[in-house]
């Protein structure tokens, strides 16, 4: 529950910076994306499962909070199927560390922001120009690569400090339960 508790205080904090730091320093009118980073440093140190859930969860929060018109649910999609994909490849991730993550964080940065822009063509919410889309994402992949040591590394000290539980409390309808225990038989 405490890992739980503190992802969910960095998802905050970081959307935070997202909102309120990161537009000073847009470079072509683009910004980068601190979410995608989150979600793919939790998916790259706890795996498909935990990416899926922050993916979801962040896509969520960052599309009820978003200024723009586009239909609520699309974030979510996007940043779920981002943190899934970077869990399940993770195992055959190779080199060091930093070039490992950088590469995942560049790429899955450029799957999410193509992602996205797929999903506004399709709904009819974005413009259709492929430029466009590809100079946007070209840009928050750049920055992303940038900043993607600092979160890692973040993310890493959070899933240090609060372990994931190994164990699951036992149910009283569970088979190889004690006898004498109350529940049902």
């Amino acid at each position: 529950m405490g890992r739980v508790l503190a992802y969910t205080a960095a998802g905050f904090v970081l959307l935070l910076v997202a909102t309120v730091i990161a537009p000073s320093f847009a470079v072509f009118g683009h910004r980068p994306d601190l979410l995608v980073l989150f979600v793919v440093a939790v998916a790259y140190h706890d795996g498909p499962a935990s990416g899926a859930r922050a993916g979801f969860a962040a896509g969520l929060i960052g599309d009820l909070l978003s200024s723009a018109s586009g239909p609520v649910g699309v974030g979510a999609l996007v940043l779920l199927l981002v943190g899934h994909a970077v869990g399940v490849l993770r195992p055959y991730l190779s080199g060091t560390a930093l070039a490992g993550q950088l590469a995942v964080a560049t790429g899955a940065t450029l799957v999410a922001v193509l992602g996205y822009g797929f999903l506004g063509l399709l709904l009819d919410v974005a413009p259709a120009d492929p430029a466009l889309a590809l100079q946007t994402a070209a840009t928050v992949a750049l920055y992303n690569a940038l900043l993607a040591p600092f979160v890692f590394a973040a993310v890493r000290r959070l899933s240090v400090r609060f372990p994931r539980s190994t164990t699951v409390p036992a149910s009283p309808w569970s088979p190889g339960r004690v006898s004498g225990q109350q529940g049902r038989p």
